[in-house]
């Protein structure tokens, strides 16, 4: 189930970093890879709260990733980096308790390394986004860019690295129900 549900986070996360237009059509659109990552983080939220947190603030970016689907922008934003901040706060947020929860996953399952690879590439990540969206603000677009790639790389690698973590939770848990589970006999009466 866990399992299940880290892949499908896993994928939309592709489909959010990937731009891949033909003919100025996104055939990879934020917006569905958004989608995805809420279903797969709603699948995974009762294993972690940081799930939960994260599932709620990408709900909250389905409207800025619908307008920029259909090119749109808000007419009372006057600045540009507003409506783009805003986003990228709310993908911070998403992006750090997704972080937190895979650690939560790997302390539950025992996995004492990868806690320490979690923690270490959550703190790579918040260095590397503090950084390359400053720059994005004082020296342009092409080199913040080629930054931000690399945080979202750090995210995708990460989420890809957790998979055996969550396949040791779903089989903990399926152990568990496996063995809560009342054995059903079935007895004939006798004479």
């Amino acid at each position: 189930m866990y399992v299940k549900g880290i892949n499908l986070v896993f994928w939309g996360l592709i489909f959010r970093f990937l731009n891949v237009c033909i003919y100025k059509v996104d055939i990879l659109p934020s917006i569905i890879g958004t989608i995805m990552m809420i279903i797969g983080l709603f699948r995974i939220h009762n294993g972690s709260f940081n799930f939960s947190i994260s599932c709620i603030f990408s709900l909250l970016e389905l409207p800025f990733l619908a307008f920029e689907f259909f090119n749109l922008r808000l007419n009372f934003i006057t600045n540009p980096y507003v409506f783009d901040t805003i986003f990228l706060l709310f993908d911070f947020v998403v992006t750090f308790y997704i972080f937190r929860g895979i650690r939560d996953f790997a302390v539950d399952a025992g996995f004492h390394d990868m806690v320490s690879v979690v923690t270490r590439r959550r703190t790579e990540y918040i260095i590397c986004f503090l950084i390359f969206n400053i720059l994005f603000y004082f020296l342009g677009v092409s080199l913040a860019l080629i930054g931000i790639a690399f945080t979202d790389l750090i995210l995708l690698f990460t989420v890809r690295l957790s998979y055996d973590v969550f396949e040791i939770v779903d089989k903990k848990q399926l152990h568990v129900h496996h063995t809560l589970r009342p054995h059903l006999s079935f007895h004939s009466k006798q004479k």
